[in-house]
C-alpha cells in the first residue's frame, strides 16, 4: 500500500512503475484544468504519461428572497435546492 498526502501524486503507477510527476502536486488555488506529467525512472522501459486533472469552481446557491411576514403568520417552507 502506497500512502499519497492530499495533492500529492504517487511515485510509484497502478503497475509499478515508478518515477516523478510535474508539476509534482495537484493545486487547486483557481479553477481549470493542468496536465500533470509522470516521466518514469531512467532505466526503466517505460514511457511517459499525463494525467489531466480538473477543478471546478466553487457555485454559490441563489435562492428568491422570502418575506417580509408578520408577527404570527405562517410562512413558507425554505427550499432544499
Amino acid at each position: 500500500m502506497v500512502l499519497v498526502l492530499p495533492g500529492a501524486l504517487p511515485t510509484t503507477s497502478n503497475n509499478s512503475i515508478t518515477g516523478t510527476w510535474s508539476p509534482s502536486t495537484i493545486s487547486t488555488a483557481s479553477a481549470g484544468s493542468t496536465t500533470y506529467t509522470f516521466t518514469p525512472t531512467a532505466g526503466l522501459c517505460a514511457n511517459t504519461a499525463t494525467m489531466v486533472v480538473v477543478v471546478n469552481p466553487t457555485v454559490t446557491p441563489t435562492f428568491t428572497q422570502r418575506g417580509p411576514y408578520c408577527i404570527g403568520a405562517t410562512s413558507v417552507s425554505l427550499p432544499t435546492t
